[in-house]
């Protein structure tokens, strides 16, 4: 993690110095959607919303060391992927599977074809099914599934 991209050139890739500012602005905006979400699920039952897992922050560093400068050459970075953020985009299914706004039709992950999942989507099941730290659970009901069905 490191802060905005403030420049780019003789080999050199700058960053100012505020990736603390951001992961901890990233850390206020999730414990407010939580609040809301567990505020929402006392309010209707909706055990999705009231899932506690997926919250857990142990392990994780408070503060990461700022980096300002990276020398593409020294640490042996031959490609750079800009990714400013990302849509899903299904053109190279070619199996009817996807509702009217062309979002996949699944429970947990199975779709009704036979042989075809899918795996990390937003509430797929709870929240954290589109998370790094929820798609380990999914993953593991996709294959309990897939060794037990036909």
């Amino acid at each position: 993690m490191v802060g905005r991209t403030v420049g780019a050139g003789d080999g050199h890739v700058t960053f100012d110095a505020s990736a603390n500012d951001l992961l901890n602005e990233a850390d206020k905006s999730y414990a407010d959607f939580l609040s809301l979400a567990r505020t929402l699920a006392a309010n209707g039952g909706d055990e999705k919303l009231a899932d506690d897992d997926f919250d857990s922050t142990a392990g994780l560093p408070t503060e990461i060391e700022s980096v300002e400068s990276v020398n593409l050459a020294r640490e042996q970075i031959r490609t750079v992927i800009w990714a400013t953020g990302y849509t899903y985009d299904y053109d190279w299914v070619r199996v009817p599977v996807f509702d009217s706004r062309g979002r996949p039709v699944q429970q947990r992950g199975v779709s009704d074809r036979p042989g075809l999942y899918f795996l990390g989507l937003h509430w797929m099941h709870t929240f954290k099914s589109g998370l790094f730290s929820g798609v380990g659970a999914d993953a593991e009901h996709l294959a309990e599934h897939m060794t037990t069905s036909d």
